[in-house]
């Protein structure tokens, strides 16, 4: 039963990823993600069901357009592939032995995953996130504390710490150093903190800070990957307080 419900999680988010890659397209553009087919991004043709199958349709197409013969950006695979992936892991450590309690926390936390993913792709790309965005990173967050109110000063603790290293990143001008759009990793790492707790999120500011004087020093890592590398240290954190360990 363990197995079939963390292969079920999988299944899930293969299918939540082939969503998560629409919203990675549209939201920047302002476009609706709830109506319109998809379409190739090359020759604008819509896409039928069997076009549209996750990571299969990319692996049996050879990784082009079935009606124009362009290539496929392998990141539709890579998000379907790592939503999947994410979701197992955490149905692995979040095994529904209280099916109200921890499936609830379950579904809240592939919540936040889901919503991680896009907000890094479209910074990946240099791109603003639209303001609802941040409305569903918070609201998993608000969940969270309802669903553990005796965690609930820790998380409160964790965002309030979470902010004031922000502001003293920002005296510093090292958060803001090439990356006038720095706004939306301090939103997002805010809410995390909240999400966190501040036991959890302790590493992820401690990792922040050596990435940011290692970006003011080298300029071998591109800026672009610095949302990246945050949204990774979020989720290993949030995997770790999820086991137990912090």
């Amino acid at each position: 039963m363990v197995w079939f419900y963390i292969l079920w999680s999988g299944l899930f988010g293969l299918l939540i990823g082939s969503f998560l890659n629409v919203c990675i397209y549209r939201l920047p553009r302002k476009e609706n993600i709830a109506v319109g087919r998809s379409h190739c991004t090359s020759c604008g043709h819509t896409l039928s069901a069997s076009d549209l199958i996750p990571v299969l349709s990319y692996l049996l197409l050879r990784r082009r357009c079935r009606y124009c013969g362009q290539p496929i950006s392998p990141r539709y695979a890579i998000v379907e592939s790592l939503t999947a992936i994410l979701y197992m892991v955490q149905a692995a450590i979040i095994r529904p032995q209280e099916p109200d309690r921890l499936l609830a926390l379950l579904l809240v936390t592939c919540w936040f995953t889901a919503v991680l993913l896009v907000w890094a792709a479209i910074r990946l790309d240099g791109q603003k996130p639209p303001r609802m965005l941040y409305l569903f990173m918070v609201l998993p967050a608000i969940i969270r504390l309802i669903l553990q109110p005796d965690h609930s000063l820790a998380m409160l603790v964790g965002m309030i710490g979470v902010v004031l290293v922000q502001l003293v990143l920002v005296w510093l001008n090292l958060i803001t150093r090439d990356n006038p759009d720095s706004g939306h990793e301090i939103l997002t790492l805010s809410v995390s903190g909240l999400m966190l707790g501040i036991l959890p999120v302790a590493p992820v500011m401690v990792f922040e800070c050596i990435l940011l004087l290692i970006l003011a020093t080298s300029r071998k890592l591109k800026t672009q990957w610095f949302p990246c590398l945050m949204a990774a240290a979020i989720w290993i954190c949030l995997l770790l307080n999820l086991a137990g360990l912090f």
